[in-house]
């Protein structure tokens, strides 16, 4: 079962995020979208829990990708675009092959998922379960200075900020060590905080369509 929103911001208009929950094992239609690939993949986690709650979001991403495209879930493949600070494809922006005008970024939390879909904008998306954190190392390793000094006077909006930062580094389609102290302050990007509830934090951010001249807007 998932939870489809679509998000309000008028900046990220065309972007639609789904929230689901891992069942107790995967259905038949799970297993029937998933390819022999995934499924070896799955088979190499340590965790039975881990490899189900892997192999039960690439299923549902591959659904609802296939629906958009006009494809047999399995038979979509994927790939990486090339990291645009390095070049490299070993940690670039997932993307489906076959369908490059259509974008997708997927986050996990324990049991929870979230996937966000748009052909409009390269986006990315991240999710957490709502905990305590470290504020002192998201701040000293993450932040810039201004927003060091918002923590220092709202601990309690730690986790929220690196929810933001992780979704704007997948739009970004580079790793975590990337720019991560300013990505909120690059001014391509476009970030919202989503409302799943209290218990979950969730963020989408999208690259604007001209590359350029789009306002770092955070919601909440």
């Amino acid at each position: 079962m998932t939870r489809r929103a679509d998000i309000a911001s008028p900046s990220l208009a065309g972007v639609s995020l789904h929230l689901g929950r891992t069942s107790r094992a995967l259905t038949t239609w799970q297993r029937d979208a998933l390819t022999a690939s995934d499924h070896d993949r799955a088979a190499r986690y340590r965790r039975s829990a881990d490899a189900l709650r892997w192999a039960s979001r690439r299923a549902v991403l591959r659904r609802l990708l296939a629906a958009r495209v006009g494809t047999a879930p399995n038979r979509l493949e994927f790939g990486r675009a090339p990291c645009p600070r390095c070049g490299r494809t070993s940690h670039g922006r997932p993307v489906v092959v076959t369908a490059p005008w259509l974008h997708f970024s997927v986050s996990g939390s324990g049991d929870h998922w979230l996937i966000g879909i748009s052909s409009a904008h390269v986006l990315g998306v991240d999710l957490e379960r709502a905990r305590p954190v470290d504020v002192d190392a998201i701040s000293r390793l993450a932040c810039s200075s201004t927003e060091q000094r918002v923590l220092r006077l709202s601990p309690g909006s730690g986790l929220r900020l690196w929810v933001r930062k992780e979704a704007a580094l997948k739009a970004r389609g580079c790793g975590l060590g990337s720019g991560i102290r300013t990505v909120l302050e690059d001014p391509t990007l476009s970030v919202a905080d989503v409302n799943f509830g209290p218990t979950l934090l969730a963020a989408c951010a999208v690259v604007a369509a001209d590359g350029s001249a789009a306002r770092v807007g955070q919601t909440g």
